[in-house]
């Protein structure tokens, strides 16, 4: 399976282009008039003193008009960022990074290097034998008079353990295929990782873009302030309509670099499980400022159409979480004009509306689905260079005929994003805390530095296996791929083709390739 030719990509949703510059446009704009008005000066961010701040908080309350100042005074409370606070939050943070790259770079190497599917297996099969042997030896007496034993010795505690093993032990054995699928699949990705290491630099050039853009956000807020002080004839709703639209296009440009980041990932995977080892004379870097070149020439309106949609998704789940926190304060305020009860006790406050709560929950599930649904489009567009909208069918129909699969694939995927996340910010978490920081003011800020920084350094890994099992897949229902491609493709790409057939035969509805490589596609 190849990629599409860079000669044969054609350029598609163009209007979203120009759309994207008015945005970003308009962000310069209103930064450039608070330089010019005088209101970024040193010190901006991080005021000498509590007083400065909260005039600070004053003066855009005022011009914006809207009730953010309370909120921002009792973060500031909270944290009691003054002058002598600023070096020692910066040197938190520093560890916090400074840790967080050292462990994801090594992490990086142990993913490429290490037997992952070893460590699945492990897990999967020993888990639940560990579980079942702790709680037989709860029941049998063994350990008496230790606190393990207080925890599983009791009748209870050992059967739970048991009860939780068996369970494990029965689902591993009716998952056993797709966990073989999802381990062949990560094999794939170590591989990949192993053979571009330097995919695994692509973070940081996108970190100072996601850096850059934040800075001139900060700086257009700032900017709309001072804009709309002194027009006292304008209603609240456009008030609120100029932070809604500054927010809106904070998210866009945000969206814009990752889905930029998740196309040149494709691409370069997508490159390798085609061809192997690099043919056209580039070394690691060049290759990838040629992916991201690539994106930037043919597929940058498929890019911000795609990140547009996300960032409405992400924007409707920001406003109905303010909603909600209006309406619990709202609730509270009438229940506490409630008559207290004897003088004393006050009324029950009313349980969260069973509505509201769905409502959440439902926003939540869209922007989880539409960031998934994304990213498998973004794949798409990278191999066939196709448009998003057009990627997007692709890749449902492509999860459509293999929807087990991709669950197995993606759970793994998941969970073991997740496990690593968890590694890393704990790492440097457990640093800080070494060098003297301590309590949720001087952790906090570490550990939400150093999740950004996992995230950052993972999400090379998560694309990497989203495509290589697109590419496994396509190439089962290209009829026309012949027998010199395959044979181009590298080791770990034809292990996790011939896992993939063998999948397909175990399943009771036949063969994988005859069932679902025979399908004709339009």
């Amino acid at each position: 399976m190849r990629t599409l030719p860079d000669s044969q990509r054609r350029s598609t949703d163009r209007p979203w282009i120009a759309l994207l510059g008015l945005a970003i446009l308009a962000q310069l704009c209103f930064a450039a008039l608070a330089v010019a008005s005088g209101s970024i000066r040193p010190g901006t961010f991080f005021h000498q003193t509590d007083s400065d701040m909260l005039e600070l908080v004053d003066e855009v309350d005022d011009g914006l008009v809207l009730p953010i100042g309370p909120r921002i005074r009792q973060a500031w409370s909270t944290f009691h960022l003054d002058k002598d606070d600023l070096p020692a939050l910066l040197e938190a943070v520093a560890v916090a990074v400074a840790t967080g790259a050292a462990a994801g770079a090594v992490f990086v190497l142990m993913l490429a290097n290490v037997p992952v599917h070893l460590v699945i297996y492990c897990v999967s099969i020993g888990g639940p034998i560990l579980l079942v042997t702790a709680g037989g030896l709860g029941l049998a007496g063994v350990g008496r008079g230790t606190a393990i034993f207080e925890l599983v010795g009791s009748a209870g505690g050992g059967w739970t353990l048991v009860g939780l093993g068996a369970v494990g032990l029965l689902g591993t054995y009716i998952s056993w295929g797709h966990i073989r699928l999802g381990v062949a699949v990560l094999r794939c990705t170590s591989a990949f990782l192993q053979s571009r290491s330097w995919v695994g630099c692509s973070p940081f050039l996108f970190a100072l873009v996601h850096l850059a853009g934040i800075l001139i956000w900060l700086c257009a807020v700032l900017g709309a302030g001072v804009a709309i002080q002194g027009q006292d004839n304008l209603h609240w709703t456009a008030h609120v309509g100029i932070v809604t639209g500054l927010m809106l296009c904070f998210l866009w440009g945000s969206m814009c670099v990752t889905s930029l980041s998740t196309f040149a990932v494709a691409y370069i995977a997508g490159g390798w499980y085609g061809r192997g080892p690099p043919q056209d004379g580039r070394s690691g870097p060049q290759m990838l400022f040629h992916a991201v070149f690539v994106g930037l020439r043919y597929h940058l309106g498929s890019i911000a159409f795609g990140s547009l949609l996300l960032a409405l998704v992400r924007l409707l789940n920001i406003v109905l979480f303010f909603a909600s926190k209006a309406e619990e304060r709202t609730s509270a305020a009438m229940q506490g004009a409630v008559p207290r009860l004897g003088g004393r006790v006050p009324a029950r406050p009313r349980p969260p509306s069973l509505l509201r709560s769905c409502r959440n929950f439902a926003a939540e599930v869209l922007e989880s689905a539409a960031t998934w649904a994304s990213k498998q489009a973004f794949v798409q567009v990278a191999l066939s260079g196709c448009g998003f909208g057009r990627g997007a069918m692709q890749a449902a129909r492509l999860a459509a005929t293999s929807p087990a699969g991709f669950v197995a694939v993606e759970t793994l995927s998941n969970v073991f994003h997740r496990a690593c996340e968890l590694f890393l910010v704990g790492t440097s978490v457990l640093a800080a805390a070494l060098l003297g920081f301590e309590g949720f003011k001087g952790l906090a800020p570490p550990a939400f530095a150093a999740w950004l920084v996992a995230e950052s350094f993972l999400h090379p890994y998560s694309v990497a296996t989203a495509t290589l099992l697109h590419c496994c897949l396509l190439e089962q229902q290209d009829r026309d791929v012949s027998e010199a491609d395959r044979d181009s493709a590298p080791a770990a790409a034809k292990r996790l083709r011939k896992t993939l057939e063998d999948w397909g035969k175990e399943r009771d509805d036949g063969n994988f390739v005859q069932n679902y490589a025979g399908m004709s596609w339009p």
